[in-house]
């Protein structure tokens, strides 16, 4: 049996790419079957032939009639027919298009024998080369089929044009035969470039489906890997939260020793940096599964900074070493962007510093760059100094803090940043963080200027933050005057006395090694002064713990500490309270607060920390009893678990903070609500905020920070 088709690449098999190609097929040939009976009637109707041979005319008027019929129940169905049967059909096509060919070829040379080259054979034999020229291109996909179609079509006419034995004939003959053996090369071309595009095609789609399936299993691990790190990130937290909890109760109760104290310490940083871990491992995989949410609130850049600093400094003096902060009046108050995770980078970058560096003395310089059109971005370059090796031994600490690193640095690269190390020989760790300023204001004239021309005395200053410094003081309306190291503190004080400027505040700064500071302050309260000096000796949170400077303050009422770093914050603050007597000494004995928290760890731990602020305070085991509780007593504030019943979305305690707010306005009273959540957050304090909140305390709860609150929202 002759196969006038027969598959051989994957593509020649696929079901779908057949049917594309038989449907386009059986479109331009419906096309042609209606035109070429049209053009042959029209031939007819305008023509001598009919009137010259009728009887034959009609005989080939009603065999193409029936031929055209036949056709077009293949070609006009095919929608029906074609997908029940395609190979089939499509031999049914090809036998049908032979059978429409072969006629063609008899009526075009029974035109030319019977009229020989009149106008109407004429204007048949030009459509006939553009209708075969046309339709050699929709069928060129079967090639075989294609050169049988144009051999029975094109050569009988070519023989009987050759028949006539004229010059019309020979020359018309010659036309249709190179035609024929044009129109079946450029099918053979047309057929083999068709076939190769699809299979290019093909295998394209094959690729990407595969990418796609591999996308989607990529997907799918993902979100199990995320699904399976957030329920071990719930445990995690739950367990540390305990932890960390416990142990700030215990490090400071009245019985416990340096030693033991010290200990708890060590512990509570431990469970800090698998905290931290934590959040940097959930962190990565809300990359992988594309679910990280950045948030995008206003905040206060230098708070944050000075606050993270200051929490750094202990650990950093435990290493043996210093932090030396330059900070650039580049730097805005307010900006916009995700102040959590700014705050993630930031203590992952100090952690590996001061893990990784060799010197004692670290220079962060940070930077506010403004010069970009695009974007604004957040520049800290840390520089180990390297001037003498560090006595600490800290490769345990630097392998240890290396995977919350590199975990942090997907991070910052997803937050539109970045972060590393520049420089291994010396260490010059860096982070590239984009921030949109909300105030132009500098941070360094935030603060209102409440002195006026005050004589500053800046006592053995770290020589990297000595301009600065200077500046900053100049712009709060003060006066400094350097003391170095060579000079004689008395005699400075002298001077200025006699320059009709006596000196009224004194800020000393005390060397790491030794507590020089408390022998510089006797000096100057020795001194033969008009009036008394205010005084801010400037200590490391070790030297801040010695009985020697706690004794010294004691008997000094005008002499107050500064712990290191310093600050812009904690030093404006501490010469504005101590200086213009606006020191308030909050108490809170006799307040009374309600804790409402359906754990039994954080009910111990905050109700333990809260009596030791000398606050009362009542627990509420669910929402039930908090609100009778509230109705039959009355509180000064009140203390909310944002995770009451196990919910993680919060909706219970949500729910009660409304039901609370509402109780409050309707008894025309205000009393603070806290929440205390363990998925801090600007999305969670703003959920917290609108359903009735007035504040957020983070998980593990930390006895300086519940203090903070607390002294904001009970100020007698």
């Amino acid at each position: 049996m002759l196969q006038l088709f027969e598959p051989v690449s994957k593509v020649q098999r696929n079901r779908n790419i057949m049917r594309e190609t038989d449907a386009r097929v059986a479109k331009y040939s419906r096309r042609g079957l209606l035109m070429s009976v049209s053009v042959f009637i029209l031939t007819l109707v305008l023509g001598d032939f009919y009137g010259k041979a009728t009887n034959l005319a009609i005989f080939l008027t009603s065999v193409l009639f029936l031929i055209t019929i036949g056709r077009g129940y293949l070609l006009f169905r095919f929608e029906t027919l074609y997908p029940k049967a395609p190979a089939r059909w499509r031999n049914m096509h090809f036998c049908a298009a032979f059978a429409g060919s072969m006629w063609w070829g008899v009526i075009l040379s029974s035109l030319t024998i019977v009229l020989g080259f009149q106008p109407e054979t004429n204007f048949l034999w030009l459509y006939t080369v553009v209708f075969y020229a046309s339709i050699c291109n929709v069928f060129a996909p079967y090639q075989r089929f294609l050169n049988i179609y144009l051999f029975i079509g094109l050569i009988p006419v070519a023989l009987s044009s050759f028949s006539l034995f004229s010059l019309d004939g020979y020359l018309y003959g010659t036309v249709m035969l190179a035609l024929f053996l044009l129109l079946r090369n450029q099918g053979n071309l047309v057929s083999r470039t068709y076939w190769e595009r699809l299979e290019a095609n093909y295998a394209l789609r094959q690729k990407a489906n595969i990418l796609e399936i591999e996308k989607r299993d990529s997907q799918a691990a993902a979100d199990l890997s995320h699904s399976f790190f957030v329920s071990l990130s719930d445990e995690f937290r739950a367990s540390l939260n305990d932890i960390v909890g416990a142990l700030s109760v215990i490090s400071h109760g009245d019985d416990v020793t340096s030693r033991q104290r010290t200990l708890i310490n060590i512990a509570e940083k431990a469970s800090d940096r698998q905290l931290q871990v934590m959040n940097s491992v959930m962190d990565y995989s809300k990359i992988k599964a594309n679910k990280l949410l950045v948030e995008n609130t206003v905040f206060n850049l230098p708070k944050l900074l000075e606050t993270l600093f200051n929490e750094k400094e202990p650990e950093a003096e435990v290493l043996g070493k210093e932090l030396a902060v330059n900070y650039s009046a580049s730097i805005p108050t307010r900006v916009r962007g995700d102040s959590i995770r700014l705050a993630q980078l930031i203590t992952a970058l100090l952690d590996r510093a001061l893990g990784m560096s060799r010197g004692v003395e670290l220079t962060v310089n940070i930077n506010f760059d403004t010069t970009s059109e695009n974007q604004s971005n957040l520049l800290i370059n840390i520089q180990d100094d390297d001037e003498e090796q560090s006595p600490t031994d800290q490769e345990t600490q630097a392998h240890d803090n290396a995977f919350s690193f590199n975990m942090s640095k997907h991070l910052a690269v997803a937050m539109g940043g970045g972060m590393g190390i520049k420089d291994l020989d010396n260490f010059v760790f860096w982070i590239r963080v984009p921030l949109e300023p909300v105030s132009n204001q500098s941070f360094v004239k935030q603060y209102e200027s409440k002195f006026h021309g005050e004589t500053t005395l800046v006592v053995n200053p770290p020589a990297k933050i000595e301009e600065e410094l200077v500046d900053v003081l100049k712009q709060w309306g003060l006066k400094p005057r350097l003391v170095g190291t060579n000079e004689s503190v008395k005699d400075v004080i002298q001077h200025c006395q006699e320059m009709a400027q006596p000196a009224q505040i004194a800020v000393v700064f005390s060397r790491k090694d030794s507590l020089t500071a408390v022998a510089v302050s006797e000096q100057i309260t020795d001194a033969d002064t008009q009036q008394d000096i205010y005084q801010f000796l400037v200590v490391s949170h070790l030297q801040a713990q010695s009985d020697i400077l706690n004794d010294h303050l004691q008997q000094h009422p005008l002499t107050a500490m500064i712990q290191k770093p310093v600050t812009q914050d904690k030093l404006y603050n501490a010469i504005a309270d101590k200086f213009k007597n606006n020191a308030a000494n909050v108490g809170h004995v006799g307040s009374h607060a309600l804790l409402i928290d359906d754990n039994s760890v954080d009910q111990l731990v905050v109700s333990k920390m809260l009596e030791k602020m000398n606050i009362s305070v009542d627990i509420a085991a669910g929402a039930t009893d908090g609100l009778k509780r509230l109705q039959s007593t009355h509180y000064d504030l009140i203390f909310l678990s944002c995770h009451l019943n196990g919910c993680s979305e919060c909706e219970d305690s949500f729910n009660l903070a409304g039901k609370i707010h509402a109780a409050n306005d309707a008894a025309q009273r205000r009393i603070p609500l806290l929440g205390m959540t363990t998925q801090k957050s600007d999305q969670q304090d703003r959920l917290c905020l609108t359903s009735g909140m007035d504040d957020t305390i983070a998980k593990p709860i930390r006895r300086e920070e519940l203090k903070k609150s607390i002294d904001h929202w009970l100020v007698q």
